[in-house]
């Protein structure tokens, strides 16, 4: 019935979604959703968000977390600032759902477009604050950058590394990389210069990071992406000599080398999250340079640096 695009339908759909015994409530509701889809598709827009609105009180009272989830996803699918009171409900959840995050990123694309900046931007934060999906959080930094905001800036205040300099793919046959130096490892890289390997010249490219939560995802920047590795160069500055901490988190494998000494390795494979790895370093007043090698076998390939004090408080930072 869902399918049927005849407009009596849906007051038939919606009666037995309320007063159907429950697997009638079930069948009724989901086709109800489907047609609110139908009319969105159709451009009636306004009349499909008040369906998506109405049939997500219903599934969240009958506790159909199925049907929650597909009207959140049709809110997010018209994206008007006015399903945004009801979005938000969601957000202070302890684990807001997936959907509502992607209204959120839809919901402020739409204010960007109608010009409202700042409460797009402020919107967007907040979300990000709450640490939103990685694929959404890319899109909320892409809108962010659009309005001329730094996606840089939030995860540099929780103390990421956010600018580098990558160098890759290389061959990584049983992660073989992980032993072997394409480059002298424990020596300031010169970053204009091309690295020879077998036929090809490899360039090292600079690349900041626009994920919100810090991390660098090396599929979206290499073409081969299995059975690789790569290197990754950063400079920072802090104004004092000071014990600190490196958090570091990669998938697979990693090494690491603070002012050319090797100060971490990992050699195992495994998925990546934040803070997986803590290094005690001495940071040296004025420039510090840090080299990662990061190794694949397939699946994700990304990691991420974060620099702290010793309470695990963000150090601050400035790029030379």
């Amino acid at each position: 019935m869902g399918q049927i695009d005849d407009p009596n339908l849906e007051r038939t759909l919606w009666e037995f979604a309320l007063k159907g015994d429950e697997k009638t409530k079930a069948v009724a509701l989901r086709s109800y959703l489907q047609l609110a889809e139908l009319r969105a598709r159709e451009g009636k827009t306004e009349l499909a968000r008040s369906m998506f609105e109405q049939g997500l009180k219903v599934a969240e009272k009958t506790n159909m977390t199925e049907l929650v989830s597909r009207a959140l996803s049709g809110i997010a699918l018209i994206g008007d600032p006015k399903s945004l009171p009801i979005v938000q409900e969601y957000l202070r959840r302890p684990e807001p759902p997936y959907e509502a995050f992607a209204a959120v990123v839809a919901i402020a694309n739409s204010l960007a477009q109608k010009g409202n900046k700042l409460e797009a931007v402020e919107l967007l934060k907040s979300a990000l604050a709450k640490r939103m999906p990685r694929d959404l959080g890319f899109q909320a930094a892409q809108i962010l950058a659009r309005l001329g905001e730094d996606p840089s800036a939030m995860p540099r205040q929780s103390g990421f590394i956010v600018r580098w300099w990558l160098l890759g793919p290389l061959p990584n046959p049983d992660n073989r990389a992980f032993d072997q130096a394409f480059i002298d490892e424990t020596s300031v890289p010169n970053l204009n210069e091309l690295v020879r390997l077998d036929r090809r010249q490899l360039r090292w490219q600079e690349y900041r990071i626009i994920d919100p939560q810090g991390i660098v995802d090396l599929r979206r920047i290499f073409r081969q992406t299995e059975d690789v590795a790569c290197y990754a160069y950063t400079e920072f500055v802090v104004e004092n000599e000071m014990e600190a901490e490196l958090r570091v988190g990669s998938d697979d494998s990693v090494k690491v080398w603070l002012n050319g000494k090797l100060v971490h390795q990992f050699g195992g494979m495994r998925g990546l999250s934040v803070d997986q790895d803590r290094i005690r370093v001495k940071l040296q007043k004025g420039i510090n340079r840090l080299l990662l090698k990061v190794t694949q076998g397939g699946g994700g390939w990304e990691f991420c640096v974060r620099l702290v004090d010793l309470q695990g408080n963000p150090i601050p930072y400035r790029e030379p």
